[in-house]
């Protein structure tokens, strides 16, 4: 994998687990910082939250920053399966701006999110499964054909170290509450952008939850003999 998709695949993976498809009550938030660091990559330092607007909407902003990057994105989450269901399903619209190197592309797209609640057939302990898809892209103005411009495509950098115009990832969680105050989960994470190919990372995470917030502890292991594993910290709020 080239240099700029391993900026990239640190850029997707850092987002936080956050809700999922159960919306938030209206007035209430979740707020995460998170740091993420590994070997031979850059460090990404993230802030997360989500807003209840209303019993059908939820208000996501997603922001993260590294040593050449920056992503910046706002989302609007509804449902789309009845409160009643056990299984859910939100729809999320999002804009924003991906940065590389002090080049901005201004992206949107669509996420969805399912879910539902499950129990361990051993302890008997409640837990969760969740997928999360989401898809951007940049606006047709702002992607162009060489070809068309009279531009030889030899003479062009090797698209993977220039920005990408559009990405898809998809991330499969398994969550168990161990106690009251303690969770385990494990994310199959894969991330597809327009210029290089597929990657792919198992993350395993502990949080601790204590009186003022909840601790998150975690570990990201490439599939890909290439990359390095990573370690991610963080904290976060509900109120």
């Amino acid at each position: 994998m080239r240099p700029f998709a391993l900026v990239m695949l640190c850029l997707c993976l850092a987002t936080p687990v956050g809700a999922g498809p159960w919306m938030r009550e209206k007035g209430t938030a979740f707020l995460s910082f998170g740091q993420e660091t590994g070997q031979e990559t850059e460090t990404w330092t993230s802030l997360y939250a989500e807003y209840g607007l209303s019993a059908r909407s939820t208000l996501i902003v997603d922001l993260g920053r590294g040593d050449r990057s920056e992503d910046y994105w706002i989302g609007w989450q509804t449902p789309v399966f009845p409160d009643t269901w056990s299984q859910k399903l939100t729809m999320t619209g999002w804009v924003g701006t991906r940065k590389l190197d002090g080049e901005s592309v201004a992206m949107y797209g669509l996420g969805a999110n399912w879910g539902m609640s499950v129990q361990d057939p051993l302890w008997h302990r409640p837990g969760w499964l969740s997928a999360e898809l989401r898809h951007l892209q940049a606006p047709q103005s702002v992607r162009y054909d060489p070809a068309a411009e009279g531009i030889d495509p030899m003479t062009l950098p090797d698209p993977s170290h220039l920005p990408s115009k559009s990405f898809t990832k998809l991330d499969l969680t398994a969550g168990l509450h161990l106690r009251e105050d303690l969770m385990v989960f494990t994310q199959l994470q894969l991330y597809k952008p327009d210029n290089d190919g597929l990657s792919r990372s198992l993350t395993a995470s502990v949080v601790k939850e204590f009186a003022w917030a909840q601790l998150q502890l975690g570990v990201s292991a490439p599939l890909e003999a290439e990359r390095q594993p990573r370690v991610k910290l963080g904290l976060w709020f509900e109120f």
